[in-house]
């Protein structure tokens, strides 16, 4: 019987960890931008961000990783894959990607997506279309959405921060 609690608990304790440990790799993916295209990025760093830029362009069950694609995100992406060419083992593959999205055309994206998602082991979330642009335009949508109320928290939480700096 104790054996039985044990087992359950243990069982228990693991679903937690795991379901805590994917929000918060959620919520670091979530804070992929400008900013992760930094001096010496890891490549894993920058293969991640581009997997995260796919997720606007294409359907898959899961995702992971959000970021909104700009102009400005790819040529800053452009700019890091030349400074770091001879660093980066796929380099050719970012730089076809990376060219095609430059001119508009992100018919790659599932390839990409399913390349970067395979090299990453992973099982849950392949991609299986583009997104229709009603689709990609919710998704964006939302991505915004979610900007607005964390800025608004941040806001809001400073707020009060200087409320009680100013109380005291």
């Amino acid at each position: 019987m104790k054996k039985g609690i044990i087992v359950i608990l243990a069982v228990g304790i693991i679903a937690v960890c795991i379901l805590v440990g994917q929000q918060f790799y959620k919520k670091d993916q979530m804070e992929y931008s400008l900013e992760t295209v930094e001096e010496n990025t890891p490549e894993w760093v920058f293969k991640q961000e581009i997997h995260a830029m796919t997720h606007q362009k294409v359907y898959a069950a899961d995702k992971w990783g959000e970021v909104i694609v700009t102009e400005e995100l790819i040529d800053a992406m452009m700019q890091k894959l030349e400074e770091q060419k001879d660093d980066f083992k796929n380099a050719s593959f970012y730089e076809e990607t990376l060219t095609a999205w430059k001119r508009g055309d992100f018919s790659n994206a599932v390839e990409v997506h399913n390349e970067i998602w395979a090299s990453q082991d992973g099982t849950i979330g392949k991609a299986t279309r583009l997104l229709t642009p009603e689709e990609e335009k919710e998704y964006v949508d939302r991505l915004l959405d979610q900007q607005r109320k964390r800025e608004e928290r941040e806001r809001n939480s400073r707020k009060m921060s200087d409320k009680d700096d100013g109380d005291k």
